[in-house]
């Protein structure tokens, strides 16, 4: 321990010199943010940035602090299944041998101990927990795709730091399949034999298909991740088959990310997590794992797009909202992109007076009947704007508060 603090005071003098001769950089401040909010775990990142203390990496430092600085939020989650009286139940999904004996079984304790829920366990920040080698080799093994691949050298330094060098796609711990240091597809040379982005991608999904195969289990539990341990194939839902997608993209280059859409709610029906790819030129296209087998929607209300970087509009807190189907976009760091899938929709302003009591500092549920039920579509302060989908004559909508109150119900007018 001793040693370890003499190693963070003699790196930390190391960096004030640098800084005082001109030859290392100001550390931004959304950097140094994220340092002082690290903890004891500083000291890996005053390791990391030392690495590049010579001019020549000026742009891999800026890489690194890239990731420093969007490291704010993000981590990973453990979940508790809870009974309405507060009890936990044992639950593990695979002690089920198909989706239908898993349901079965959770019905028949519902029937007996009422509605069950999860609730969030732990929470353990990226910040605490990554070391300097896990920044470096990150830096590291992402420049090298970027500069060894002929499809990739063109991509801006922008679109690199944003879609090729993160280390997350979701929030799985470091050490499981898809976590930090995730397992990719076995993507051999001869696989490779086009130098057109969208075609080696399509390429990725055909052998992505051949070794996951989609399991209704895993749509049971926020945080159950691909079932590697299987003969023959690995199991898992359409979030792992994207993060699994989007981490050998990445790998080779490809400026890659996550849409999500969290309509209608997850039932192992429909893909609701798709992977999109960008080449140099700033094209991009959409591809679908599972579309063999599952449905795309062919309509969806919400898109958004799973980010290294950190979004300020968390969900609220309040237990009506957690039981929308984006209840985990409350951390924060998902990207509402629904215009760039959209070309006809209808946005909507609720104002002051079409609601009592006002009170403008509380958020409310804009929900679309669906089989006789409210569907939360989204959440917001009543006098944003709101983009639907292209809404059906005499289709409903309405403002549900956290308690679950109606404020306001119209149906879209037949004519406008």
């Amino acid at each position: 321990m001793v040693k370890r603090v003499l190693l963070y005071s003699f790196l930390l003098a190391i960096i004030l010199i640098s800084c005082r001769k001109g030859i290392y950089p100001t550390i931004p401040e959304g950097v140094r943010f994220s340092m002082d909010k690290s903890g004891i775990n500083r000291i890996e990142f005053v390791e990391a940035i030392t690495k590049y203390k010579d001019p020549k990496d000026s742009l891999r430092l800026q890489a690194l602090y890239s990731l420093i600085d969007n490291m704010k939020g993000h981590g990973y989650r453990t979940y508790l299944l809870q009974d309405t009286t507060g009890a936990y139940i044992d639950y593990n999904i695979r002690e089920y041998d198909n989706y239908h004996e898993l349901k079965k079984s959770k019905d028949s304790i519902e029937e007996s101990r009422g509605p069950l829920h999860f609730i969030r366990n732990y929470y353990g920040p990226d910040l605490y927990k990554i070391t300097s080698r896990d920044m470096v080799m990150q830096v590291e093994n992402s420049f090298f795709a970027w500069q060894h691949y002929s499809w990739s050298e063109n991509y801006s330094f922008d679109t690199f730091c944003r879609n090729i060098l993160p280390y997350r796609s979701n929030s799985a711990m470091f050490f499981d399949t898809t976590g930090m240091r995730a397992a990719r597809l076995p993507v051999k040379k001869k696989d490779i034999t086009s130098e057109d982005v969208f075609t080696v991608a399509k390429k990725i999904m055909d052998i992505l298909e051949s070794q996951v195969v989609f399991d209704k289990r895993f749509v049971e539990h926020p945080t159950d991740q691909l079932l590697t341990n299987t003969p023959k194939k690995m199991r898992g839902r359409t979030e792992d088959a994207a993060a699994l997608f989007v981490n050998t993209l990445r790998s080779l280059g490809i400026a890659a990310a996550i849409d999500f859409v969290p309509y209608p709610r997850e039932t192992g029906e429909y893909i609701d997590y798709w992977v999109v790819v960008w080449n140099a030129e700033g094209k991009k296209r959409t591809y679908h794992p599972f579309s063999g087998s599952l449905k795309i929607h062919p309509d969806p209300v919400k898109v958004f797009r799973r980010s290294y970087e950190t979004y300020n509009t968390p969900l609220p807190d309040d237990s009506l909202f957690r039981l929308m189907k984006y209840h985990h976009l409350k951390t924060g760091m998902h990207k509402d992109v629904t215009d760039e899938y959209q070309t006809k929709t209808t946005s909507w302003k609720v104002f002051p007076h079409e609601i009592t009591p006002l009170n403008k500092f509380k958020p409310v549920i804009l929900a679309i009947r669906n089989d006789n039920k409210w569907l939360p579509v989204d959440w917001a302060y009543f006098t944003k704007p709101h983009l639907f989908r292209k809404l059906k004559p005499g289709e409903s909508y309405a403002l549900i508060n956290a308690e679950g109150k109606v404020f306001l119900e119209k149906s879209f007018p037949e004519k406008r």
